[in-house]
């Protein structure tokens, strides 16, 4: 009920973004703006059951527009093993172990995890694909630093992505090696990692966009009704095309397109 109850709110920085820029109170009617003005004017307008706050020295605006983030990766990562805690080698394999029970993954998904850092784990580096083989070598792996930059992916991961021995450093990235060797040893670097990571999800566009739909509620609750994307691809653009299609965004979003898929784009 108290929802839908009329509420005035009023202070000395309650600031309108408009040509007005400041008011002095403000009447929220069915969790709408419907009126703002002199205090002695909005305050006739309350009934008995209507919420009066005194703000005092607070500020009072609209709503934030985020400067730099990527929502399509959040949602994206609320779909994945979380690896912030994980303080060591066993750790990650435990959390991937147990995720993909939880959520009862067969072979024709992926495990995903994000958010480990070699700095505070206590082998003070990468783990390799023989560790993310310890969690599963029956379904692909691919774990994301918390950086997003570079990531590992277990051996059958480097099987589907088809990187072995004979494939070169690409561009801008970095394929890992065991030391002496030219054999991959799963980990991958900017370019080598973000050109390939896309490949190894199969999250349907309708568990995607409920993740997002979570994602937008992270921002609201900060007060945030303009968020970024702050690379788009062509996966990122579909998920917020087919989103816009079907009314879904209930916040506005600045999309940064990744110059490589203008092409793309101007064919949908």
């Amino acid at each position: 009920m108290e929802d839908n109850m009329k509420k005035i709110y009023y202070g000395d920085n309650i600031v309108t973004m408009e040509n007005k820029l400041y008011t002095q109170a403000v009447l929220i009617d069915n969790n709408k703006i419907s009126a703002t003005g002199d205090y002695n004017d909005i305050i006739k307008l309350k009934d008995k059951d209507t919420i009066v706050t005194d703000l005092g020295q607070k500020c009072l605006m609209p709503s934030f527009i985020d400067s730099h983030s990527h929502i399509t990766a959040l949602a994206q990562t609320s779909l994945t093993a979380d690896l912030s805690n994980a303080k060591n080698y066993d750790d990650i394999i435990n959390i991937l172990k147990d995720f993909k029970n939880k959520n009862n993954l067969s072979n024709n998904d992926y495990l995903i995890g994000f958010g480990y850092d070699h700095n505070f784990l206590e082998e003070k580096t990468h783990p390799t694909k023989e560790i993310l083989d310890k969690a599963s070598i029956e379904i692909p792996i691919l774990i994301t630093h918390k950086s997003g930059h570079m990531g590992v992916t277990n051996s059958l991961g480097l099987k589907l992505l088809n990187i072995d021995e004979n494939t070169k450093d690409p561009d801008g990235g970095k394929i890992g090696r065991f030391s002496g060797t030219n054999t991959p040893n799963g980990y991958l670097e900017e370019t080598a990692f973000t050109n390939n990571s896309k490949k190894l999800d199969n999250f349907s566009m309708d568990k995607i966009i409920k993740a997002m739909k979570k994602a937008e509620r992270v921002y609201l609750s900060y007060g945030i009704t303009t968020a970024q994307d702050g690379i788009t691809r062509e996966k990122e653009f579909e998920i917020l095309k087919t989103m816009s299609k079907r009314n879904k965004l209930d916040i506005d979003v600045v999309s940064y397109i990744d110059i490589k898929i203008i092409k793309y784009i101007r064919k949908t």
